[in-house]
C-alpha cells in the first residue's frame, strides 16, 4: 500500500495544529510549513508543544481506529462463534487441568483480548478460590470482588506467621461466612491463625481440611503459646473432614453427617467412644481413613454394631492393636470395596478381639474378606465368582498378611496384623473363610506359609486351598502327611455326608527343603513317596486318587537325592519337578 502524499499530510497538519492553537487560544499561522526563522524565539517552545500534542492524539486515534478495525476482523474467527456460556464453560474446565488453573491464569488470559477479558471478568464461577501461595493482598479482594457473591474456596497454606498474611487473613475472616470448603496447611504457629478462621462464622462450609507441619522450618522456629482444644463455629453439618495433627473438640454436631472422614496423627480421638459416636450419625460416610498414631490403647468395650451402609473404602494404617480391632469389632461396612488394615504393636487383648472380629459366621469378617449381607440380621450373600486370597506370616515380625483381589485381578483388600501366636488368628481366618466360601468351589485360596518353625494345620483351609507354598523342613514334613488324609466334608445342612481328600481342589504344591542331614532327608523322601502313593496313584484307602495337581515342585541343594526319586513320581505325577535351589 503505497504512503499518503506531502500534501495531504501538509493538509492534515494544519488542520490539527488549527484546532490545538484555536484551543489554547494562540494566533496560528497560515501553514505548518513557515519558516522557523519568522516564528518569534519565545513561541518555539509552545510551537514544539503543539506539534507533540497533535502528534500523540494522532497516534491515539489511529490506534483506536486500528484496534476496532481489528477486532472487527477477529470476528469472523471460529472462536468468535462460540456462544459466551460455552467460552465460560471452556474456563471453568482449566481449573480441573494439571496444574490446575489459578488466579495468575486468568489474568493472562484476560489480556488476550476484548471477548476473553469480557468473558472472565463477568464470569464470578471463575473468581472462586484463594489462594495464599499466589495470590497478594490485592488478588484476593479482587477475587472477592469479580466472585460476586458465590461461595468460595480456601486454599491456606503458611508455616511462618505475619508479615505479609496479616492483612490476608484479616480478609479472609471478614468473609468467612463465604466459605464452603478450607483447606489449611500450617506450621507449628497453627493456634493464632487456624483457630482465629475456624472459631469465625462459617455456617457455608461443607469441606475442612487441616494440617499441621510437625517440623521447625531451619530459617525459623516457633515458640509461642499453644491453644487448648476448640470447637469449630457452629453451622450446618459437614460432609468431609480431614485432619492431620491437629484436634478439634469432635463432640459437635458439624461432625454428625459425614460422608469423608480422614483423622491422621494426634488428630485420632483419644477414645474410641468418640470416633464410634461421629460413626454413628454418619450413616452417608464413604470413605474412613485413621491412620499414623500409636498412642491411643483402648480394648474393646460392649455397643451396639454400628452399620455403615454406603461405606466403600476402609483405611486403618498403623494403629494400636486394641484401638484397631476394637473399631473393627464395632463396626459393619457391607458394600465396602477397598479394605487396608494394618495394626502396629503386641497386645493382651488381642486374642480375645479377633475372636469377636473373625467369628465363623461373623458379619465384620465377611465385610472385610469381601463377603456382603444387606444387613447384620440377613445371612451372607454375594459371595464372588472368584476370590484369590494371599496368607503370608512374616519370620521377624510374627505379621500375618492377607490380600484379597477382586475378579479381575485387582488387588481390593490388604490385612496386616501382628500377633505374639499368629498361628492362631491364622486358624480363626481360616474358619472364617470355611464358612463364607463353602459351599462355592471356584472362590479359592492361595497359600503362602513364610515361618519354618510353626506347623500349619490345613484343616480350616481344606476346601478353599487352591495353591501352598511352604518353607523349611517341618513344615514341609507337615503339610505331605495332612495332605495323605482324609477328612469329614460337611454338607449344605452341616452335616456330614462323605470324605474327601484334604485340600480337594490343590492345583500348585511348592515346598521348600533346607540342607538337613542324610537321615532327615530319607524322612523327608519317604514321606514324599508315602504322599504320592495314598493320594494320586490310587494303591492305598478306598477314595478315587485326589484331582492332580498342576505343578507340584520340591526346592532343596539336596540333588542326588531327589534326581534318583524324581523319575519314580513323575510316573505318578507328570507335573513334578525338582529345583536345585
Amino acid at each position: 500500500m503505497k504512503p499518503p502524499s506531502r500534501d495531504a499530510i501538509s493538509k492534515a497538519l494544519d488542520i490539527l495544529l488549527e484546532s490545538v492553537l484555536e484551543q489554547n487560544g494562540y494566533p496560528f499561522p497560515s501553514s505548518h510549513t513557515v519558516p522557523l526563522d519568522d516564528i518569534p524565539f519565545e513561541e518555539l517552545a509552545t510551537h514544539a508543544d503543539v506539534l507533540n500534542s497533535a502528534k500523540s492524539s494522532l497516534a491515539k486515534e489511529a490506534d483506536e481506529l486500528i484496534s476496532r478495525i481489528q477486532h472487527r476482523r477477529n470476528l469472523a474467527a471460529p472462536i468468535h462463534r462460540l456462544p459466551e456460556e460455552i467460552f465460560e464453560t471452556i474456563f471453568e474446565m482449566t481449573e480441573t487441568c494439571e496444574p490446575a488453573a489459578d488466579i495468575r491464569d486468568l489474568l493472562l488470559f484476560s489480556q488476550v483480548g476484548r471477548l476473553w477479558h469480557a468473558t472472565i471478568s463477568s464470569a464470578p464461577q471463575l473468581w472462586t478460590r484463594i489462594d495464599t501461595n499466589i495470590s497478594p493482598t490485592m488478588a484476593q479482594k479482587m477475587v472477592i470482588s469479580l466472585s460476586n457473591g458465590l461461595p468460595l474456596s480456601l486454599l491456606w497454606n503458611v508455616v511462618n506467621p505475619g508479615g505479609r498474611y496479616c492483612p490476608m487473613l484479616d480478609i479472609v475472616v471478614q468473609n468467612s461466612t463465604r466459605f464452603k470448603s478450607m483447606d489449611l496447611r500450617v506450621g507449628l504457629s497453627k493456634p493464632l491463625d487456624i483457630k482465629r478462621l475456624l472459631t469465625s462464622p462459617t455456617p457455608a462450609l461443607e469441606s475442612l481440611t487441616v494440617g499441621v507441619n510437625q517440623v521447625p522450618s531451619i530459617f525459623w522456629s516457633w515458640d509461642g503459646p499453644e491453644v487448648e482444644e476448640f470447637a469449630l463455629s457452629e453451622g450446618a453439618p459437614l460432609k468431609h473432614l480431614n485432619l492431620k495433627d491437629f484436634t478439634l473438640t469432635m463432640e459437635s454436631h458439624r461432625f454428625s453427617n459425614l460422608i469423608t472422614l480422614f483423622l491422621d496423627g494426634s488428630a485420632v480421638p483419644g477414645s474410641l467412644g468418640t470416633l464410634l459416636q461421629i460413626l454413628r450419625t454418619s450413616a452417608q460416610l464413604e470413605q474412613l481413613t485413621i491412620s499414623n498414631d500409636t498412642q491411643r490403647d483402648e480394648a474393646h468395650q460392649s455397643s451396639p454394631l454400628i452399620t455403615l451402609p454406603r461405606l466403600k473404602n476402609l483405611k486403618i494404617d498403623r494403629i494400636t492393636v486394641d484401638y484397631c480391632m476394637s473399631l473393627l469389632a464395632s463396626i459393619h461396612a457391607p458394600a465396602c470395596s477397598q479394605a487396608y488394615v494394618q495394626d502396629e504393636g503386641l497386645s493382651d487383648h488381642a486374642e480375645s478381639l479377633d475372636a469377636l472380629v473373625w467369628q465363623p459366621e461373623g458379619i465384620q469378617a465377611a465385610a472385610l474378606l469381601g463377603f456382603t449381607s444387606s444387613s447384620p440380621e440377613s445371612p451372607i450373600s454375594g459371595v464372588p465368582a472368584t476370590v484369590s486370597i494371599t496368607t503370608t506370616i512374616s519370620v521377624s515380625h510374627n505379621v500375618t498378611v492377607v490380600r484379597v483381589k477382586d475378579k479381575d485381578g485387582f488387588r481390593s483388600r490388604y490385612l496386616a496384623f501382628r500377633r505374639r501366636e499368629p498361628l492362631k488368628l491364622l486358624k480363626r481366618i481360616g474358619e472364617s473363610l470355611l464358612h463364607l466360601l463353602y459351599p462355592s468351589s471356584s472362590s479359592l485360596v492361595d497359600f503362602r506359609l513364610m515361618f519354618p518353625h510353626d506347623l500349619l494345620d490345613l484343616r480350616p483351609w481344606s476346601s478353599t486351598l487352591e495353591s501352598l507354598k511352604l518353607p523349611g523342613y517341618a513344615a514341609s514334613l507337615s503339610a505331605m502327611e495332612q495332605l495323605g488324609q482324609c477328612i469329614a466334608t460337611p454338607s449344605g445342612n452341616g452335616a456330614v455326608a462323605t470324605e474327601s481328600w484334604m485340600c480337594p481342589n490343590l492345583q500348585d504344591i511348592t515346598l521348600h527343603m533346607p540342607e538337613e542331614e542324610e537321615e532327615e532327608c530319607a524322612i523327608y523322601i519317604a514321606a514324599l513317596r508315602s504322599l504320592v502313593r495314598k493320594r494320586w496313584s490310587g494303591e492305598d484307602g478306598d477314595l478315587a486318587p485326589a484331582i492332580q495337581p498342576n505343578r507340584f515342585l520340591i526346592i532343596s541343594p539336596r540333588y542326588k537325592e531327589f534326581q534318583d526319586v524324581q523319575s519314580e513320581i513323575q510316573r505318578v505325577l507328570p507335573f513334578f519337578t525338582f529345583n536345585w535351589g
